[in-house]
């Protein structure tokens, strides 16, 4: 997998992009993102004047690119498939970004896999929060347990995913997250989960 980095094309534009994506190639080569690498792409890009949308598209580029790479052939395999819903996690997206792009670019032949819960969280997953929200944190807790899922204070080996204010953010529990390979996802993604009466409370 790591070889197909070298068959994704560059984007035009913005012109400092492809300095961006190449500094993430060779991050990525070994397959996880340390603290100390997530505060070079952020000290890169804000060198190279990338705003954060502008980052967030470029990984969104990028697993989509990579997707399309690996379906080169017109297979994938379970290693191939775990490989890139690890990258997606580690760049902010999800397993569900990669299954768009492996429709997308197999002309709808690619089977989606079927997943327990929503995106792959099924009830009694663990999971963490992480940053200040509008509402109180004891509040979105109780609605945690109310879905079926086990808050952690701590970001731990056994936690399911973490939901974050900011899912770029660089707090000890999103860091720990990504060097874990654990999926980062936002409150709003997280609301959807949620019985359609807390989801209207949160809303």
């Amino acid at each position: 997998m790591s070889r197909l980095v070298d068959q994704l094309p560059r984007v035009p534009e913005p012109p400092q992009a492809d300095s961006y994506l190449a500094l993430l190639d060779g991050i990525l080569a070994n397959r996880e993102i340390t603290a100390a690498d997530a505060d070079q792409l952020v000290q890169v890009a804000t060198a190279l004047g990338l705003a954060r949308s502008q980052v967030d598209l470029l990984h969104q580029y990028y697993v989509s690119a990579l997707a399309g790479a690996s379906w080169g052939n017109g297979e994938m395999t379970a290693d191939q498939r775990s490989d890139l819903d690890r990258v997606a996690v580690m760049l902010g997206r999800q397993p569900a970004d990669v299954d768009s792009a492996l429709v997308r670019v197999s002309g709808g032949r690619y089977a989606v896999p079927a997943r327990p819960g929503a995106q792959g969280f099924p009830r009694g997953s663990t999971m963490v929060f992480t940053g200040d929200m509008v509402e109180p944190r004891e509040v979105w807790w109780d609605r945690a347990v109310g879905a079926g899922f086990v808050p952690q204070e701590a970001v731990r080996p056994d936690t399911t995913f973490v939901v974050a204010a900011d899912v770029d953010s660089l707090s000890v529990k999103a860091r720990a997250a990504r060097e874990l390979g654990i999926p980062i996802i936002s409150s709003e993604d997280f609301r959807r989960f949620l019985p359609a009466e807390d989801q209207r409370k949160a809303g």
